[in-house]
């Protein structure tokens, strides 16, 4: 059962009362679904619940894949021109997004090359 926090901006803020995969504990906004791991990072994030290139990138799938609004994709980082919310694909094999809440992970990102265009191999996904 999550526990309401109360509101950070526009958000909306609850404690999932859950854990990701590396042990961190997991929060969201009841308005837009954005999900964080603390909350004072939803201070980065836009509260827009009808984006349609974050809904086509939160939404994206193999059989789906989203095209980043005035993107490539090839493009591992991606900034949404309309609200400014930032997006990592995490997984380009299956067209995978995660939204980017936390500016230290932004920074590595970027750091670490993630925002260079990505060339597949000529056989690579056969």
């Amino acid at each position: 059962m999550a526990k309401f926090l109360g509101q950070v901006g526009k958000h909306v803020v609850q404690d999932l009362e859950t854990r990701d995969i590396n042990g961190l504990p997991m929060f969201q906004c009841q308005v837009c679904e954005t999900f964080t791991r603390a909350p004072e990072h939803f201070h980065n994030a836009a509260c827009v619940l009808n984006c349609r290139n974050c809904n086509s990138l939160r939404g994206s799938t193999q059989e789906q894949p989203a095209l980043p609004a005035g993107g490539d994709p090839y493009i591992l980082l991606h900034t949404c021109p309309d609200d400014g919310n930032r997006w990592w694909q995490f997984n380009d094999h299956f067209h995978l997004w995660k939204q980017v809440t936390d500016p230290d992970e932004w920074a590595v990102l970027v750091r670490h090359g993630y925002g260079r265009r990505r060339v597949p191999a000529l056989n690579e996904y056969e």
